[in-house]
């Protein structure tokens, strides 16, 4: 029996199956991201809404002086 040449093609084999189901993962990943991603959750930090809020403020004060 020739264990070496079934060892090899066992291996050949499983290596072609792992860069199959690496390559359909990051599919997944790419599908799950561009229908959940943050693409359709446009929502602004609390950072960007304070700095919004008193630029506001501070433009009415401003204006009012």
């Amino acid at each position: 029996m020739n264990h070496t040449g079934d060892y090899v093609a066992l291996t050949v084999e499983t290596k072609a199956l792992n860069d199959k189901m690496k390559k359909m993962m990051e599919q997944l990943v790419l599908a799950n991201n561009n229908r959940f991603g943050r693409k359709t959750e446009k929502m602004h930090s609390v950072t960007s809404l304070t700095i919004r809020y008193l630029r506001k403020f501070l433009l009415k004060t401003v204006l009012e002086c």
